[in-house]
Order: C-alpha cells, then sequence, then structure tokens
C-alpha cells in the first residue's frame, strides 16, 4: 500500500497556504523500502556490445527464417524436381535416338560402299 513515505519531497507541491502536503499530479512513487532493491538501470554507451548482440540477434533470427524456408520449399520442391529430371532424361532419349538412328545408317551405308 502506498503512503506519503513512497513519495520524494520534490513529488509534493511546496509554499502551500493551508500547509498540508498534496502530491503533484504527476507525482511518481519512487522509494520503497525493499529487502533487497534492484539496481537502477543506466543508459547504455553508445557502442555497447549490447546494441551488437541485438544485430547479432536480429541477423540469425533472419538466418534461422530464410533456412525454413529454404527447408519449406526444398521439400516442396523435391518431387517436382525429380519428376522433371526424369521426363527430361526420357525426351533427351528419344531425341538421341532419332538422331543416332539416321546417322547410324548413313556410316554403315558409307562403309558397304567404301568395301565395294
Amino acid at each position: 500500500m502506498l503512503s506519503n513515505k513512497n513519495f520524494e519531497d520534490s513529488q509534493f507541491e511546496n509554499n502551500r497556504a493551508d500547509e498540508w502536503r498534496k502530491l503533484k499530479p504527476k507525482a511518481v512513487p519512487t522509494v520503497f523500502n525493499l529487502p533487497s532493491p534492484p539496481t537502477l538501470m543506466t543508459s547504455l554507451p553508445r557502442n555497447s556490445t549490447v546494441k551488437s548482440d541485438v544485430r547479432t540477434l536480429r541477423v540469425l533470427e533472419k538466418n534461422e527464417h530464410l533456412n525454413n524456408q529454404f527447408q519449406y520449399l526444398t521439400t516442396i520442391l523435391a518431387p517436382v524436381l525429380e519428376e522433371e529430371n526424369q521426363n527430361l532424361k526420357t525426351q533427351s532419349a528419344s531425341v538421341n535416338i532419332a538422331l543416332i538412328d539416321p546417322i547410324s545408317r548413313e556410316n554403315t551405308n558409307l562403309r558397304e560402299e567404301i568395301k565395294k
């Protein structure tokens, strides 16, 4: 429970005619009787390693996000790419047969003519 003991003297109105101790409208309690009070926070120096650590953490989070996207896409695309690869192999074999057979026949004809 808060009382006047939780406020510094600067948080009270000064020179009141009725001599009452009245808190200022935006008074903030700052005095507490704690067995082990928390340490006061101070602002960090400009070249703080904490800022550097935050940047590093953001980079690591972005890398993790990109890695997750890569794994997701790899999982989805791997079967599609494998099927496309098989289709290309089949087409390649068909093209090779279509090109090699006439050349092979021509080669055989030329050899027979040379023998004559």
